[in-house]
Formats: C-alpha cells, structure tokens, sequence
C-alpha cells in the first residue's frame, strides 16, 4: 500500500521600525501550519501522519506522544501583531484551529464531524523599577457541526461555547 501525505508549515515574520527617536518597533506573525489531509484522501487515503496502521498509540518516545502540538490531522492558521519599545509591549494575536480532520473524516457515521476553535488574544508587558508584568488574555469560541450525507450542516446552539482565559506574571530582575 502506498501511502501520500501532503503536510506544510508557511510563516511570515516582519519588524517593523515606527519612530527611530522613540526606537518602537512592530512585529507582524502569520503563520499556517495543515496536518490533515486534503480533499484527495477520498481517492488515496494516507492515513494521520502521526499514526500507524499496526501500532495503536502512533509514535511514541518514552510514553510520550512524537509530534505537533496541536495534534494529529489538526490545521492552525494565526496572526500576531505587536508593538514593543525594549521590555515593554502589547499585542494582539487571531488563531483558528481545526482539530483532528482526518479522524472524523474517518471514523464518523456521518460524513464530517469538526470541532473549530477561533482565539482571539489580547497581551502587554510592562518594565518598571526592576519588575517586570505580563498580561494576556484570550478569549475561545469552540463550535461544533455535523456534515450528513445530503452535504447539509447540522448546528446546535449548545455545540456553541465561549471561555476566557487570563494569565499574569510577576518577574523581579535584578
């Protein structure tokens, strides 16, 4: 059996100078990354790329999972934006995740099953006497639907869900 894959990664990063006296600068992030397979696996089935016909917990390397973080047959598409000026900075960052294409594409009894996450992100850091504070705060919206085999999506409002999440950090340097 012969088995095709089609994966890719493609970033952009640019640095942006905004005021040479004020010395600021903007960071622009894009990047794409598709582990799942396209549209041909209807005619050649490659199979996850992270698993394997014989052993059922894919790769591993001392009990753990080998690969992307964002799982097998996962795509993830983000951009970033940034200003900063030395420590100090604030940003914000768009990501969509589609997770595991290939498994429900595979093992659904209808023809699709997808779960997309869309983050929308907002970070600052701030220097100041020696101290240094991080912010970031995101918020997800997950949605789930179905594709039954008259090509129609099913939606339910309660496959719907929004979460916020925050972080901050203290650092000290001294």
């Amino acid at each position: 059996m012969i088995i095709h894959w089609n994966l890719s990664i493609r970033g952009l990063q640019k640095i942006l100078i905004m005021n040479k006296r004020e010395s600021g600068y903007v960071q622009i992030n894009m990047e794409t990354t598709r582990l799942s397979q396209g549209i041909n696996y209807l005619l050649r089935n490659g199979q996850s790329f992270y698993a394997h016909g014989q052993i059922v917990h894919g790769y591993t390397h001392n009990g753990q999972v080998l690969g992307a973080g964002i799982g097998p047959g996962t795509n993830l598409q983000s951009m970033q934006m940034k200003w900063f000026r030395g420590l100090n900075s604030w940003g914000v960052d768009i990501e969509r995740y589609t997770f595991n294409n290939d498994f429900y594409g595979i093992r659904s009894n209808y023809k699709r099953d997808s779960r997309i996450d869309i983050v929308m992100g907002l970070n600052a850091s701030k220097k100041s006497n020696g101290i240094l504070l991080c912010l970031n705060l995101q918020g997800v919206k997950t949605t789930k639907s179905r594709q039954n085999s008259d090509s129609t999506f099913l939606k339910d409002a309660d496959n719907e869900k929004f979460n916020i999440f925050s972080r901050v950090a203290f650092s000290y340097q001294f």
